[in-house]
């Protein structure tokens, strides 16, 4: 009865060391310049490690658009061994604090993990060219041609939560100035203008939902376009 006994917690403590046997992944990420200017590649590495006792297998990688191109190294990974994941980002038509994440799927428990690279944007001589580079592929796959067939706050989310998250939306001016920044942008401040790519009723309605969920007040840039004529924006009091 001992010995059973005895037999018993042995096999019970295998299976025990058996269940929490698994792999653990770190990651940190390294970028050769934390600023760039817009247009530039923007390179990095992620350094991938398993800390766990079982092999890390890499099932998947994803990058949030297409403007991110990537090379895995390496996709099985025994314990305490680590990969290298090379990255490149086109920062054509990005201004300011840019964020872009890299999705891995993995053998772990809580698959999928995701890697966040932030970096700056400064603007370029040309900036209005670089915005237009936007509505051109790849770049329109998410810029532009998520806007088909959307209007309100389904526009919005298809292709301005890019760059401007709902939940930081401050921006509260007269329509006039939402309606005009999106039809003419602000070069100056990455804003890229969508007036030849949105219909009428797009653009009227999207101005219209901003208007409900804005909050906060910013006022309005003093480096909007101005009317050659007046030598002041026609559309903003």
């Amino acid at each position: 009865m001992t010995m059973l006994r005895g037999f018993f917690l042995m096999a019970f403590s295998l299976v025990a060391l058996t269940l929490r046997a698994e792999p653990r992944m770190t990651a940190e990420v390294h970028l050769e310049q934390n600023m760039v200017m817009s247009g530039s590649a923007l390179q990095g590495t992620v350094v991938i490690s398993n800390d766990g006792d079982e092999p890390l297998k890499i099932r998947g990688v994803e990058t949030s658009c297409g403007c991110t191109t990537i090379h895995l190294e390496k996709r099985t990974l025994a314990p305490g061994d680590f990969s290298t994941l090379r990255f490149e980002v086109d920062t054509g038509g990005k201004i300011g604090r840019v964020e872009k994440t890299i999705t891995l799927h993995t053998n772990e428990p809580d698959s999928p993990r995701i890697i966040t690279v932030v970096f700056h944007a400064t603007a370029g001589q040309d900036n209005g060219e670089k915005l237009r580079e936007l509505f051109r592929p790849p770049c329109d796959s998410c810029h532009l041609t998520p806007a088909a067939d959307h209007e309100g706050q389904a526009l919005f989310d298809a292709v301005c939560a890019l760059c401007h998250p709902v939940e930081t939306l401050k921006v509260k001016v007269p329509a006039t100035a939402v309606d005009y920044v999106i039809r003419f942008g602000l070069p100056p401040l990455g804003m890229p203008a969508f007036g030849e790519y949105l219909s009428e009723a797009q653009i009227s309605s999207v101005t219209e939902w901003i208007g409900t969920v804005a909050r906060g007040y910013v006022p309005v840039p003093s480096i909007a376009p101005q009317s050659e004529a007046s030598g002041r924006n026609p559309t903003l009091p």
